[in-house]
């Protein structure tokens, strides 16, 4: 619970902040023209503010939302005046300034040659950060101006929305301030680290250059990964794979490859390591060159090499610290696969995953952090992060009048209309945008910027067939279930809550048939929960869906805008329906459909008690499906 440190005390302010936006620039000065996937091995990508007020999370955005870059890293004075807004605040009202990086511990290292000393004046000290915020903040004082080290913010961030008073943290990424993989005790609203590992053993940096050897982005391309690893086989590159990274006592990683790099230039873009894996695993693949099945094989050694290093690291640390709770964060812990499969293997009886796992969580972090060194706070507990901008009912139909003649829209009388109306499209196999509220913050879609659709439909199996094809093409696809019915369709107690999407579970096998195309070969599915409580109008929609099938379950993806960054505000969402394969947008309480389309008027759809012959005989008996 948030609370005062004196009856008196005002609530402060403040406002965290990640990203390095002047590195990418910084590389490109000292080695121009090389591909743009070359820059991208940096540190400070995904920049984010966050807002956090007595103690609490009031605001919070990736400055890729307003900029529509993905992945953007440019100081995210974008994001900051949303947060801002929302209270009505301005630059004069911030108590702190908190960056979610601190290189200082190491500066002597950076002074000691010409190259990295400039680096760090111009990019990485306090003082190249001030002389960025004063770009924007012209009159912002240095006194305000703190930063915390990557991975304590990103433990934070894990640790503060577990809710939880004890419990592990591993916090495990690629290029950051100094450490790759770190780990936490956390206890009584404390951090204490117990175990760190170095950038030249970092699994995350592996894992971007073998991505980038499958012609995929160093930055976060573990969906594409997971993906592409599906229709692999592991075997084939196991070996390779088990020589690269080798395991040690004390959860002690060793990844050779990444020392072979000696000079300046190879450390900086991992030459070495890149000829290593050309040599080894055959030629890197061109961004447009067709997907091979070597390529896949590769894509599955690599995620079960990470998970082996996973497991390898938590069942170290449950031997060392006893404890039964877990929680995760950094860019790691968006591998919701691997996520999953810790959570399946029982090392830990609890599995927390923070739902902005990347570098945009840790500017949340890092203003949690200093919340609790000001005392104003203990522990904030598990919700769902609608931190993102909002739009009003006058909004969204200003947004339609733009747009003219190119679309029809009507008004929907509240959300119990919205909601029967999606169902009944729904159920006759129409795909439809859900667009309502406050905007995620995170990189997945929780249930307010969502594409939505009844599994199995035709229509959505050829559409899942593109999804899978295009790699290319930014969409996360998973299921999700209300709370109530989790257990029914997955293995998992009743009252499970799994709500942020960043998880995989084992589906019920007689149900796989049901959830073609969201499966993968172990019959394992991403999976969201929503409860009444902390989601209630997206479990609305799926209890209206419930009735009309006797299944409270969606395929959701999210939302993408052209260049792959979920859509903001209604303008960008009517913009890409447009666009896209999509036959509906619910906007707010708006209905929008094209112009050339017939909405057809409404029906009355009598729920099917008996749902699927196939769901029935499996899962039939008090409390089934079938009797949902």
């Amino acid at each position: 619970m948030a609370h005062l440190a004196g009856a008196s005390k005002k609530a402060m302010r403040i406002v965290g902040i990640s990203g390095l936006s002047r590195i990418v620039n910084f590389k490109r000065r000292l080695w121009p023209g090389l591909g743009e996937r070359e820059y991208t091995i940096s540190p400070g990508h995904d920049s984010a503010a966050a807002l956090v007020v007595d103690g609490k999370p009031v605001a919070a955005a990736k400055e890729e939302s307003f900029n529509h870059f993905r992945h953007s890293g440019d100081f995210p004075v974008q994001a900051m005046q949303y947060c801002l807004s929302e209270k009505a605040f301005d630059s004069d009202d911030i108590d702190l300034l908190v960056h979610a990086y601190d290189h200082s511990e190491y500066e002597e290292l950076y002074l000691e040659a010409e190259n990295t000393a400039e680096l760090y004046r111009t990019v990485l000290s306090k003082e190249a950060l001030l002389q960025e915020v004063r770009r924007y903040l012209p009159n912002f004082r240095e006194d305000r101006l703190e930063q915390v080290p990557h991975h304590l913010a990103h433990g934070a961030s894990a640790y503060f929305l577990s809710g939880w008073e004890e419990c592990a943290v591993l916090v495990a990424d690629g290029v950051s301030d100094g450490p790759s993989l770190t780990v936490y005790h956390a206890r009584g609203g404390e951090l204490k680290e117990i175990q760190e590992v170095f950038a030249a053993n970092s699994i995350g940096i592996f894992f971007g250059l073998v991505a980038m050897h499958l012609g995929l982005d160093f930055r976060g391309d573990q969906d594409r990964i997971i993906r592409l690893s599906r229709e692999g086989n592991p075997h084939r590159f196991r070996t390779f794979f088990d020589k690269a990274i080798q395991l040690g006592r004390g959860g002690t990683v060793l990844i050779a490859p990444l020392w072979r790099n000696k000079t300046r230039e190879e450390r900086e873009f991992y030459l070495a390591t890149r000829q290593y894996l050309s040599d080894k695993l055959g030629p890197a693949r061109n961004g447009d060159e067709e997907l091979s099945q070597t390529h896949k094989d590769i894509a599955a050694g690599l995620q079960e090499c990470v998970l082996r290093v996973v497991l390898h690291v938590c069942e170290h640390i449950r031997t060392v610290t006893g404890l039964p709770r877990i929680a995760l964060a950094g860019d790691v812990a968006l591998n919701y696969q691997v996520n999953g499969d810790l959570m399946q293997s029982a090392i830990f009886d609890d599995v927390f995953v923070a739902p902005a796992p990347g570098n945009d969580g840790a500017a949340l972090g890092a203003a949690l952090l200093c919340a609790r060194r000001h005392r104003e706070i203990k522990k904030i507990g598990s919700q769902i992060p609608f931190y993102g901008p909002g739009y009003s009912s006058e909004d969204m139909t200003a947004a339609c009048k733009e747009f003219g003649t190119r679309l029809k829209s009507t008004p929907l009388q509240n959300l119990d209309h919205c909601c029967s109306e999606a169902a009944r499209l729904l159920t006759e196999g129409k795909t439809i945008v859900w667009y309502r509220g406050r905007m995620e913050f995170g990189p997945f879609a929780l249930g307010h910027r969502n594409i939505l659709a009844i599994p199995r439909s035709p229509r959505v199996q050829q559409w899942l067939g593109k999804v899978g094809s295009g790699l290319e093409a930014f969409v996360s696809v998973g299921a999700v279930v209300s709370a109530e019915q989790a257990h029914l369709w997955a293995d998992l107690p009743a009252g499970i809550q799994l709500p942020y999407m960043n998880i995989t579970v084992p589906v019920r096998k007689p149900l796989w048939n049901l959830l073609s195309g969201l499966i993968d070969s172990q019959g394992k599915i991403r999976f969201q929960t929503v409860s009444k409580e902390q989601n209630p109008d997206f479990h609305c929609l799926l209890k209206e869906v419930g009735k009309k099938t006797g299944r409270e379950l969606l395929l959701s993806a999210s939302f993408p805008a052209n260049g792959g960054t979920m859509v903001e505000s209604p303008h960008q969402a009517i913009e890409t329906f447009l666009s896209a394969e999509i036959d509906y947008l619910f906007l707010g309480n708006l209905l929008v459909w094209r112009s050339g389309d017939v909405l057809h008027s409404p029906k009355v759809v009598r729920r099917n008690s008996s749902v699927k012959p196939e769901l029935e005989n499996a899962l039939s008996g008090p409390g089934s499906l079938a009797n949902a």
